[in-house]
């Protein structure tokens, strides 16, 4: 082995290994770490098609990690880069039975509370619309319940309901 910083042949000691499972060397002459063939740490195409798939199906990103054997942050990365390539298609013109608005918090840094509200076709149990906001403003929903599909005509309102009061009542014709 040779030293990449001040050449030297002599003196090279195992240093361990990356995570990709090259082997590290340090010099003792100038005490620098290198790796002279390192191996490439990336997954190929089909295990990332295979976990975007798995995800799709309804499994969590934990779960798709644990499935194939990868982190679950590196599941997370390669669905968030897909969802940032589809473009969300416009509903607005579709007609369907039953919408369901369901919503969840979350804290963001202990004290700021972050909201995921979602639109939910019932009969073919597809999301049709979301928002994630640090409010829930009647005009934020309301602009939500404007660009999902329009239900039934029977049905003229949507009534929110949070821990069983009815919070605010959105008109979706």
């Amino acid at each position: 082995m040779k030293c990449e910083k001040c050449k030297s042949e002599n003196n090279q000691i195992k240093a361990g290994k990356t995570k990709a499972g090259s082997q590290k060397y340090k010099c003792k002459v100038c005490g620098k770490v290198y790796t002279p063939n390192p191996k490439e740490r990336n997954y190929s195409e089909e295990v990332k098609k295979q976990a975007i798939k798995l995800y799709m199906e309804g499994n969590s990103g934990r779960a798709v990690g644990r499935i194939l054997g990868i982190s679950k942050n590196m599941c997370l990365y390669w669905i968030k880069k897909y969802a940032k390539k589809i473009q969300p298609k416009n509903r607005a013109n579709e007609r369907v039975e039953v919408i369901e608005m369901d919503e969840l918090y979350s804290f963001v840094e202990r004290k700021n509370r972050i909201y995921v509200i979602t639109l939910v076709n019932r009969e073919k149990r597809q999301i049709v619309g979301y928002d994630i906001a640090f409010d829930k403003s009647r005009e934020r929903i309301q602009k939500l319940v404007d660009s999902s599909p329009k239900a039934d005509p029977t049905i003229l309102t949507l009534i929110l309901l949070t821990r069983k009061f009815a919070i605010m009542e959105l008109t979706l014709l």
